[in-house]
């Protein structure tokens, strides 16, 4: 089970937004992206790395906190079209 979110990093000129997914079973980040915009980019940025490089085996879940970036269509197209996975 992968776990995704965003947090705000405070900088001298302004945020930066960081998205990562967490995989609960080794306690790992497996993917990460920075960027000064919260975007649904910002998160898929974030599952696209850890999935290329984890290449996680069939019935990985993917549990979010339902924020605008991880629920719009882009991002949700993106980890529906993986099969054998299951986002919630």
């Amino acid at each position: 089970m992968w776990l995704g979110d965003i947090t705000y990093v405070p900088t001298h000129e302004g945020y930066l937004y960081l998205a990562a997914f967490l995989d609960l079973f080794t306690r790992k980040i497996v993917g990460w992206s920075i960027a000064s915009t919260m975007t649904e980019r910002l998160a898929m940025d974030a599952f696209l790395q850890g999935f290329g490089k984890e290449q996680p085996a069939p019935g990985l879940i993917v549990h979010t906190d339902q924020g605008s970036q991880f629920t719009g269509g882009k991002f949700t197209t993106l980890v529906t079209r993986i099969p054998e996975h299951l986002y919630q």
